[in-house]
């Protein structure tokens, strides 16, 4: 995968820089990691949102319901074939 993708902007919304630079840190119990994840989720979501036209958060939420929620430490895509 490419480790730079660029996408539109939706019209008065604000340019987003998401980086994804560092591996998930060790968490010791389930509660660390839902509160984590949870928060990891807002921030990104927020900023998503903030910027997106809506017809393309539309199709990102279509292609994040394909797969099921995890709290698997490892990508989605990993030994998926398509």
């Amino acid at each position: 995968m490419n480790p730079v993708v660029n996408v539109y902007h939706a019209d008065g919304g604000e340019p987003a820089r998401i980086a994804a630079l560092e591996e998930i840190p060790t968490v010791l119990n389930t509660d660390q990691a839902l509160r984590m994840f949870r928060d990891q989720g807002q921030i990104l979501g927020d900023a998503l949102i903030d910027s997106l036209p809506g017809g393309t958060l539309d199709m990102l939420l279509v292609r994040l319901l394909e797969h099921r929620a995890s709290l698997f430490r490892v990508p989605f895509h990993q030994g998926e074939t398509e």
